[in-house]
Formats: structure tokens, sequence, C-alpha cells
């Protein structure tokens, strides 16, 4: 890996406040709402949650703020009943938490702690746990052409090796959550210093102290 060969990152920021969840963006749609529930209700009627419970049946919560990535991984490969090979707990072999991944791969647990993972160190860890994974990266907006037909007419677009369009993930995540397994992972643009530099305090006289 590219990662084991680089120095450690510095250590994260101890925070000089504390936090207690985050206020839901306007855009969003919390699941337990009204909203979400007949959203969910309306994709399940139509076949299109199928994904939903074996990865509902697998969850867990990341062990830290930058295990995001890791924590994803487990849930799929338990999901897709992988066998890790090696025990987790007693006799069981399990993806239970991410020491399991990480502990016969390459990367560092600190390193993974102090800066998470990109796509390219996700694909070598779930690789190495014997599972079968396709990356695919968003086509830049100079890279997508517009093909001319023989009466003038614009064709599809054309994508560049290993890059795929808006359309073409969309053609993803509509196969894979009436069809699971495979499964669809994403990842976020995460700012340098998101794990480490929480919200703005509360006004006065709200919240907890530190």
């Amino acid at each position: 890996s590219i990662a084991s060969r680089e120095p450690l990152p510095p250590p994260l920021p101890e925070p000089k406040y504390s936090f207690h969840k985050r206020v839901m963006p306007p855009n969003l749609t919390a699941v337990s709402s009204p909203s979400g529930k007949r959203m969910f209700l309306e994709a399940l009627q139509g076949g299109n949650a199928e994904c939903y419970f074996p990865l509902a049946e697998q969850f867990m919560n990341q062990s830290d703020p930058a295990f995001c990535g890791v924590t994803t991984l487990c849930m799929v490969l338990n999901a897709m009943s992988v066998d890790p090979g090696v025990r987790w707990r007693g006799g069981w072999r399990w993806y239970g938490d991410d020491s399991v991944v990480l502990a016969n791969c390459c990367l560092d647990m600190e390193r993974v702690r102090r800066a998470g993972i990109c796509v390219e160190e996700f694909v070598s860890l779930g690789r190495c746990q014997g599972a079968r994974i396709v990356p695919k990266r968003p086509v830049a907006a100079d890279n997508v052409d517009a093909t001319e037909g023989a009466d003038g007419a614009k064709g599809p677009a054309t994508t560049t090796e290993g890059r795929y369009t808006l359309d073409q993930f969309r053609d993803d995540v509509r196969f894979m959550v009436r069809n699971p397994p495979p499964y669809v992972a994403e990842e976020e643009d995460h700012p340098p210093d998101e794990y480490g530099d929480p919200p703005p305090p509360p006004p006065p006289g709200r919240g907890r102290p530190p």
C-alpha cells in the first residue's frame, strides 16, 4: 500500500468542546419521520428496498469517527456472508468490528484512525477479504462528449475508461436495491479536518459543557 510507506499523519487535535448529535440538513429526510416512513413503504412496495434487509441485519456503528469506510466494508462483507477465516470472539468467525478487517492487512489501525481510508484502500481491503470490487469514479465535466450521428442529432455521452456518468451510477443503484448482492458503497468528500473539528458550540445557555 502507498499509504503504509508514507509518514504517519499527525494526531488529530483535541476538540475544544463537545457536542451531541447534529442537526439534519433541511434537504435530507429522516427515515423515522412520517415522510421517511412513507418513502420507505413506497420503496418496499415497489420492490426497491430489497437491499435494506440484509444490510440492516448487519448494521454496526463505527467505533471511531474516521472508520466510516472500514465499518461500511464490515457491514457489506457480513451481508454477503463472507467468511473472514479468522476468529472474532470465542469460536465465531465474523466481521464483528473493524479490527477483523485491519488485522491481516497492510493498513495500520492508527493511520486509519487519524486519516480514514480512500477509495483505493477500500478496494484493497475488500479484495484482501476475497470480495470482488469494481471501483468506479465519476466522469469529469471535460471528459464527457456528446457523439453526433449521421443526422446531426446528439447521441449518448461517452466516458473515459474507468469513469462513469451520473446515469450509469443511478442504473447501478437501481439494480442493487432490487437485486442484492451486489452492493454500492460511495465515498463522501470530507474536509481534511472534519474528523477532529466539531461544529460551532451552541449559543450561551444551551447545550452541555465539555
